[in-house]
């Protein structure tokens, strides 16, 4: 269990370090903040990015977060729009899919989060698990007992895994659950909010609304 936010820094240094060299000349701010979701990444051309998480996740076990953390720097490693199953199956081929694992088994997405009507997915636990090689695997099942966490079926959780947010020239563009936003480019270091009420999903930046779409839980 972590006890504070610098060692979300330590961690993600880290990842970078061992699993994502192409960012290790780039800066990386790493926070903690009440969100609609368990973690936001934000990024700009420039190369530099923002990772948010929910402020909960300093309670998980550290294999979680760190499952959390990869999944959000896969995010800027990718075509920005590039769908929540690609970012999942990037994270694998770095060899971090067990603590991918791991924080789906925690969260209880036991089976595949399926979103935009099908067309994409967050792997589940037994999916990430069936693209595991043995020793990965063996791994995966220490830390699980390590951590005594214990992977089952359950309804979708109440917060929504994660937010991207890709600031380009003149226009961000928000992938949340896998539906595409795009909105004028607010202020660099804008604050991001999400509510969803009345079937409609509503994004603020600084308090100011900027976009609002439909929006039905799966």
């Amino acid at each position: 269990m972590l006890e504070q936010s610098n060692d979300l820094k330590r961690l993600g240094r880290r990842l970078l370090t061992h699993a994502y060299p192409e960012f290790t000349e780039r800066g990386i701010v790493i926070e903690t903040g009440k969100l609609r979701s368990y973690g936001q990444v934000r990024w700009r051309d420039t190369g530099e990015f923002q990772i948010i998480c929910h402020q909960d996740i300093i309670r998980w076990p550290e294999p979680a977060i760190i499952g959390l953390l990869a999944h959000e720097i896969s995010h800027p490693a990718i075509e920005p729009n590039s769908s929540e199953e690609a970012t999942d199956r990037d994270v694998i081929g770095r060899g971090l899919g067990y603590y991918l694992a791991v924080e789906r088994a925690y969260v209880n997405k036991y089976d595949d989060h399926r979103i935009r009507g099908g067309r994409d997915r967050y792997l589940g636990f037994q999916s990430i698990r069936k693209l595991l090689n043995f020793h990965e695997r063996s791994t995966l099942e220490n830390l699980l007992e390590d951590f005594n966490i214990l992977p089952r079926e359950s309804t979708r959780p109440r917060l929504l895994h994660d937010t991207a947010i890709h600031d380009g020239l003149g226009q961000s563009i928000l992938m949340i659950e896998g539906q595409a936003i795009q909105i004028e480019r607010p202020q660099p270091d804008s604050e991001i909010k999400l509510l969803i009420r009345d079937e409609f999903l509503h994004v603020y930046a600084d308090e100011e609304i900027v976009a609002q779409v439909p929006w039905h839980e799966e």
